[in-house]
């Protein structure tokens, strides 16, 4: 299957118990993804969740937004989707968890 990009990618869940949670893509493997957000999916245990079940972030230009760090550690990866994602209103979706959460 070719590589759509999805790599080192922001992406959010849409279906399951972690539905609304951001998290970014360690790995792909058909139609597989293996996500982590550093908190409850750490790095060395990743989520497999299939590709269908999850969406791919962009920007304002459409870009994907990506994960550029050499350190692959549990508190980098908190540290990314905190600044990337530090706008997002209550409204829009802080859960009651805590986590971080968009609908769509």
């Amino acid at each position: 299957m070719k590589d759509d990009g999805w790599l080192n990618g922001a992406v959010v869940s849409l279906a399951g118990r972690d539905r609304g949670t951001v998290c970014i893509v360690l790995q792909e493997e058909g139609e597989y993804l293996f996500l982590a957000d550093g908190r409850l999916r750490p790095v060395e245990r990743p989520k497999k969740k299939k590709r269908k079940h999850a969406r791919l972030l962009t920007d304002a230009c459409g870009e994907p937004i990506r994960f550029d760090g050499e350190l692959l550690t549990n508190r980098f990866v908190r540290q990314f989707l905190h600044e990337t994602f530090e706008g997002v209103s209550s409204a829009e979706g802080t859960r009651s968890d805590g986590r971080r959460s968009f609908s769509g």
